[in-house]
């Protein structure tokens, strides 16, 4: 099959990844980068000279991208799903009954990822908001269904609540998510990007598309439908009563990258913030469960008392203290360690085994590298251009390209071949579960 006919095909399986438009999107399970609008020979055009205004949203993108990849390949959480991943890619092609569960186990871990749009309630047609008119925002404790319509107490949902600021009508529900994470450091990433090249151009040309760029970002706050993109910066931004939305990205996606690295150990110590009282029983079995979101909420609440006005680093330390957790540096360090241990307990059954194990190498460097992204007063940086190996990634013609000079080696990841691989998975996916749920 060419590119374009597994491309094709993949489109008719719904999607449980924060891919926001249309204009790219990131596949976890084959760890495959796709750019919709967007050919190699264009984008090696932009890098080739002095970039301009109509350059921003491609390099935006690409940034966006990037930091999806990167938190997936080498974050704690992240490695984790890649294991669980090849498992199903293992049960898929073995032919052994009792492994189809591999297949399911993937499935949930996918569908938290986001949650179905059960769990998220968006209204119909909400009257327009904006930062000079916010909308109220409350916080909320559900619990998911299990496969068998019942209430699984062991999992616990953490809801941010956006309501009209007159007549406090609900505007939309939306679960604090792993995707809602990965979303946040991926939009700061993108940011970056875009005040880099803004600040690239002439004086008067930067005044104007500043002007632009933070109308538009400041607009994307207050869309009702994308919430899932931005419940956890306002929720920072509320409880650190700090309006800047630049401030709220960058330190939204800090803890971000915390929790998405939070070991066993980190989740045991994690102390609950007082306001969280009134959801008794639940906030236990959110750190049982190891609800990443959960995290990101109680680490958000814990900065309402840190002063918001101190340097990137300084301010984490003091919110990790307050949480009770060890600093940044042993933190990362524990995290590390799960990695290493993660990367040498697992089997190995097939040649997928190989490229998963050659995955989890790359993405144990990249942790190393990623690691020095917060220093002193600096801004986080959650890609590191300067890290390298970077993946290839395809165009808008199914062509792939490279960026940076070191790649990934192609004898151990073929992207072609995994992208197939990921839709020879979809599709025994979808098959099985007509068997044991009759979802069709």
């Amino acid at each position: 099959m060419t590119y374009k006919d597994v491309a094709a095909a993949l489109r008719e399986f719904p999607s449980f990844y924060p891919n926001a438009t249309s204009i790219a999107e990131f596949r976890p399970n084959s760890l495959t980068i796709h750019f919709h609008y967007l050919d190699r020979e264009g984008y090696a055009e932009i890098r080739s000279r002095k970039p301009t205004p109509a350059d921003r949203p491609k390099v935006e993108v690409v940034a966006h991208e990037l930091t999806h990849w990167s938190d997936q390949i080498s974050s704690l959480w992240g490695q984790q799903y890649i294991t669980t991943a090849f498992d199903a890619y293992h049960a898929a092609n073995a032919n052994q009954e009792e492994l189809f569960k591999s297949v399911v186990t993937l499935q949930d871990e996918q569908r938290r990822i986001l949650f179905p749009l059960y769990y998220h309630v968006v209204a119909s047609a909400p009257r327009p908001h904006s930062h000079k008119m916010p909308w109220r925002i409350e916080f909320t404790a559900g619990q998911e269904f299990d496969a068998y319509g019942a209430i699984d107490e062991a999992r616990p949902i953490f809801f941010v609540v956006f309501s009209d600021s007159a007549d406090g009508s609900r505007v939309a529900r939306q679960p604090i998510t792993i995707g809602s994470l990965l979303e946040t450091t991926a939009t700061w990433a993108e940011l970056m990007a875009g005040m880099s090249l803004i600040n690239s151009l002439g004086d008067e040309e930067a005044v104007v598309e500043r002007a632009l760029w933070r109308n538009e970002r400041l607009a994307a706050l207050y869309q009702s439908d994308l919430t899932v993109y931005t419940a956890p910066v306002h929720m920072l931004a509320k409880f650190s009563g700090v309006g800047d939305f630049i401030w709220a990205y960058e330190r939204g996606a800090i803890l971000a990258n915390v929790v998405l690295n939070m070991t066993k150990q980190h989740f045991e110590s994690l102390r609950h913030p007082d306001a969280f009282a009134p959801f008794g029983l639940r906030r236990d079995a959110f750190l049982k469960a190891h609800n990443r979101g959960y995290a990101f909420a109680a680490l958000a609440r814990h900065a309402a008392e840190v002063d918001a006005k101190k340097g990137s680093l300084a301010w984490l330390l003091e919110v990790l203290n307050r949480a009770g957790l060890p600093d940044w540096p042993a933190m990362l360090h524990a995290a590390y360690n799960e990695l290493e241990t993660l990367g040498r307990n697992l089997p190995v059954r097939t040649a997928h085994d190989g490229v998963r194990d050659y995955l989890l190498e790359v993405g144990r460097k990249r942790f190393l590298d990623r690691s020095g992204a917060l220093r002193g007063d600096e801004p986080f940086d959650p890609i590191r251009m300067d890290a390298g190996p970077h993946p290839p990634m395809f165009d808008s013609n199914g062509n792939l390209f490279q960026i940076g000079q070191q790649s990934l080696d192609p004898r151990r990841y073929d992207p072609e071949a995994m992208h197939l691989a990921e839709l020879r998975l979809s599709g025994f996916t979808r098959n099985f579960l007509q068997s044991c749920r009759g979802v069709s």
